[in-house]
């Protein structure tokens, strides 16, 4: 690449830029969950391959990214030409959500409770287990779920109930709502949780992204591509470097709070390796983009069979490179299974239509 090469690209994120990016993300939630988080058998790996865990946490902010992302692109096409848009906008997200989640809730709960004997609350009040079953259902349970990593069912829930009220104060009121957006961590605002405090300004990040595209794309064209290149190197070895030493201090926080800048920016450095690379990657692309098609279905499903259900089987594989495969495509193909039969029982057209009458 010649230095002074002219810089031509294009900073909008396709829909398949945020298949690849949520196909990286799910990829890398593998890896956090298998090689990083303590596994009940003590299976130890590699300092390499714990690495690759701690490096794989990042999947959090991948995915807050594509969805402030996403929602900020579909919100600014529809015509807002009353009061009610942003509450209707939102309804429509949380029925896509509960559409989907239920499907596998459906599937997971009565082998897990029926079959294989785990409640989903050891409690003999009636009361207890009612609102046990009702926070589950529609995923409020947060880090007491039933499947300890669907506590990001609730962030996103969050996210989407608090998305109108950024996306207009992001319009209107920039600067203010991005002060409240990095600040509120420090002010202890009630009601906030502390995942919520956590990864707002991430999920603005993604907003703000695609509110202003043309303008980091116009501003990006000043510059020669090198330079884009450069950063995005940057980006993604400074938090290689610095996460690691930052997991050996004590701060009192774990790994995925007390470094959570970190992962803001090799989110960022992930992006714009994947603009990079658009055009000259096509079959890995096309790997991730299609693995992101199917990533919710695969973060709801993977712990229970690597964890809950099935464990002795995939770490009795020792190599991690096989753990990860027989792990992915295990839930790979349950996914495929799963849509295939949404699909030809006229389940997504059911709520297609429910979708097309509320909108």
């Amino acid at each position: 690449m010649a230095l002074n090469q002219k810089n031509t690209i294009d900073w909008h994120l396709s829909a398949s830029d945020t298949r690849v990016l949520k196909g990286v993300a799910i990829c890398c939630m593998l890896c956090w969950h298998l090689f990083y988080c303590p596994n009940q058998f003590g299976e130890e790996f590699s300092e390499l391959t714990k690495w690759f865990g701690l490096m794989g946490d990042v999947c959090v902010s991948v995915f807050l990214f594509v969805s402030g992302y996403g929602l900020t692109i579909q919100f600014g096409n529809k015509n807002h030409s009353n009061d009610a848009s942003g509450l209707k906008f939102v309804i429509l997200r949380i029925i896509k959500f509960y559409s989907s989640f239920w499907i596998v809730l459906l599937i997971v709960l009565p082998i897990g409770i029926l079959v294989l004997n785990r409640p989903l609350i050891e409690s003999d009040s009636t009361a207890e287990v009612l609102q046990a079953w009702f926070r589950e259902i529609f995923a409020i349970s947060g880090h007491s779920s039933y499947n300890s990593t669907w506590w990001f069912n609730t962030l996103i829930i969050e996210m989407y109930l608090i998305f109108p009220v950024l996306y207009y104060g992001l319009k209107y009121a920039c600067i203010p709502t991005l002060l409240f957006a990095f600040m509120q961590r420090h002010l202890s605002i009630a009601h906030i949780g502390l995942d919520m405090q956590i990864y707002i300004p991430i999920f603005v990040i993604g907003m703000l992204f695609a509110m202003y595209a043309n303008n980091i794309t116009k501003w990006c064209h000043r510059f020669p591509a090198w330079t884009i290149y450069v950063i995005a190197f940057i980006g993604l070895v400074a938090p290689a470097i610095a996460l690691p030493l930052l997991d050996r201090i004590d701060y009192g926080d774990p790994i995925f709070y007390k470094g959570i800048k970190l992962y803001g920016v090799l989110t960022i450095a992930i992006m714009m390796l994947i603009v990079l690379m658009r055009g000259h990657c096509v079959y890995s692309g096309k790997c991730f983009a299609f693995l992101g098609k199917h990533s919710s279905n695969i973060y709801w499903m993977h712990k229970f069979f690597y964890f809950y259900w099935f464990p002795t089987f995939f770490y009795s594989l020792h190599n991690p490179i096989l753990i990860f495969i027989a792990l992915m495509s295990v839930c790979l193909l349950l996914s495929i299974l799963l849509e295939w039969i949404k699909d030809v029982s006229s389940y997504n057209r059911f709520v297609n239509g429910i979708l097309t009458k509320i909108s």
